[in-house]
């Protein structure tokens, strides 16, 4: 990931993650994915991450600021950043975030990903 496009990509995959849909977040999910949210969720793993994101409603913008990328070895990516979402019929949602990638046959592969929420601003 030296290039500013490989970043600009691995952005937007995890964008998707908030916006797509279920051709978007099987192929890039790691099988052993771990994700943890803010209760009443809690822990998620694995191929109850699938059922869970096809059952909720999707969301339908994100603004993700204060990122960070980091690279701790070949083949491995940390993002961290502060996520702004709207989905219709609710209350923004604000969380900081962070996701880790992994480098796989296929492209990257999402196989951590938490949300610490955060008071929403006006």
């Amino acid at each position: 990931m030296s290039s500013s496009m490989d970043q600009d990509a691995i952005w937007l995959l995890e964008e998707q993650f908030w916006l797509g849909d279920h051709a978007h977040y099987r192929p890039a999910l790691d099988p052993e994915c771990m994700m943890c949210f803010p209760p009443p969720f809690g822990f998620i793993v694995g191929k109850a991450i699938l059922e869970s994101l096809s059952q909720a409603p999707r969301w339908s913008s994100v603004e993700m600021s204060e990122r960070q990328l980091l690279r701790p070895t070949s083949g491995l990516v940390v993002l961290g950043y502060r996520a702004r979402s709207i989905r219709q019929g609710a209350d923004p949602y604000e969380a900081f975030c962070t996701s880790s990638y992994r480098a796989a046959i296929g492209g990257w592969k999402l196989f951590q990903h938490h949300q610490t929420r955060i008071a929403v601003t006006a």
